[in-house]
């Protein structure tokens, strides 16, 4: 007997092709989705973008106005700020970073400000420089200074983060409140509740190196969507060739003796 359209549909209908033909349909949706979730995703991005860029281009505003900001909406990333007031640079905190492949720490120490402590990033050391005693030769800030820099609102951790290692002065990720734990008592009550990163120029010397703070974020939502896409095409043509298969074996007439 010849193929039909009609043995093709009764075929169709058996269960194993049924749940063959669900299958793909749902697979086929999930890989869809997810490539039309990553367009959505490279929109947000690029607004990130732009809304980061502009921040940093803007004027810089005092410090007061960047924590009455914080009280509204928390909302400080990458604001630009502008302060005036005494660095501890003999307290450091050193937060691991990788900086152009180069493993290193970023330096923070206290700035105190109009009443306020501010945590302040002031730059990047490479590890042999994490010792302050290995960089004495570099210029420290002494006296009143004027630093500008961007604010950061605290870090979080994931599940691949090493702990921090307060008793070494070794954190991974940036734990502010329990940074500023590491405070005198009447320091931790009057410090901010986010950090400074230093403007690049913005301190002497060439360690620790300021403006390290990264503007351009990943963006690879386009090719992770053209991924998804693809797979979905994939996924279509197995299945495509599955059927033709089956029509072909279908209609193959079995070979009669004589």
């Amino acid at each position: 007997m010849r193929w039909t359209v009609a043995r093709f549909i009764c075929e169709g209908m058996k269960p194993r092709f049924l749940v063959l033909t669900i299958s793909t349909v749902v697979a086929f949706a999930i890989l869809v989705s997810l490539g039309v979730w990553q367009l959505q995703r490279r929109d947000w991005k690029h607004d990130l973008i732009e809304r980061i860029e502009a921040r940093a281009d803007a004027p810089a505003k005092p410090l007061e106005e960047v924590l009455a900001r914080w009280k509204r909406d928390r909302d400080i990333e990458y604001m630009r700020v502008e302060m005036t007031g005494e660095l501890r640079a003999s307290q450091e905190f050193h937060i691991y970073t990788i900086r152009d492949g180069v493993a290193g720490w970023r330096v923070v120490s206290p700035f105190e400000t109009g009443g306020h402590v501010v945590m302040l990033d002031r730059g990047f050391v490479p590890e042999p420089l994490k010792d302050p005693q290995a960089r004495a030769d570099q210029p420290v800030p002494e006296g009143k200074v004027s630093v500008t820099g961007l604010a950061r609102a605290p870090g979080e951790s994931n599940f691949v983060t090493p702990e921090n290692e307060p008793e070494r002065n070794r954190w991974y990720w940036r734990d502010l409140e329990s940074i500023i734990a590491q405070l005198p008592p009447d320091a931790r009550q009057r410090a901010a509740p986010f950090f400074i990163e230093a403007e690049a120029g913005a301190l002497p010397g060439q360690w620790p190196r300021d403006g390290v703070t990264q503007l351009r974020l990943r963006d690879k939502h386009l090719s992770y969507a053209l991924t998804w896409f693809g797979l979905a095409l994939t996924l279509l043509g197995v299945y495509g060739a599955y059927i033709v298969s089956r029509r072909r074996g279908g209609g193959q007439q079995p070979a009669r003796a004589g």
